[in-house]
């Protein structure tokens, strides 16, 4: 508060120093000499430029004030931004730290089970595209009866405790008259 009272008390007294230099032009003569004029008028804003170029190098933080710049160190956005990107501890060494884009396709290959018919058949390229109006509504129809067929064998299981038979599971969906 003290640094700034007194640049305030310094700003005020140049302020009256630079008054004290203009004034002499607003009293000119009434025939008015242009040369003379602007003689004048070069030399007052010369020192004027004087005086604010003393004034900022007296008080360094008073152009600051004026122009309402505020200076800040960027030390704590940086740490703040590389602890978000980076919240592995610094402690661990370079051998046995592995880069996140390798620990994905690490953790693709544990994760890839070349037992699993599903997970293989997902994998090529062609489940990647969209499916058809014609085609979903095919499928979707074929999860149904999937679905149905495997309720049924749940309750053909149940009471013998085994496998249905061909001709359980013919009983079962009402397909035995068709022979």
């Amino acid at each position: 508060m003290r640094n700034l009272d007194s640049s305030l008390l310094l700003y005020g007294i140049y302020e009256k120093q630079l008054a004290a230099v203009i004034s002499p032009l607003a009293y000119a003569e009434p025939p008015y000499d242009d040369v003379a004029l602007a003689h004048k008028a070069l030399s007052a804003s010369k020192q004027a430029t004087a005086l604010l170029a003393e004034d900022t190098d007296a008080v360094p933080y008073l152009s600051q004030l004026e122009e309402g710049t505020i200076v800040r160190s960027k030390r704590l956005l940086e740490r703040r931004a590389k602890n978000r990107r980076d919240p592995i501890s610094n402690g661990l060494d370079s051998e046995s730290y592995v880069p996140h884009k390798y620990n994905v396709k690490k953790k693709m290959k544990q994760e890839f089970d070349t037992d699993d018919a599903l997970q293989l058949f997902l994998w090529g390229p062609e489940t990647k595209q969209l499916l058809t109006a014609k085609e979903e509504a095919e499928l979707i129809t074929h999860i149904q009866h999937l679905i149905k067929l495997e309720k049924v064998r749940i309750n053909l299981e149940s009471p013998n405790g085994c496998e249905p038979t061909i001709k359980e599971w013919a009983e079962a969906m009402g397909l035995n008259g068709l022979s």
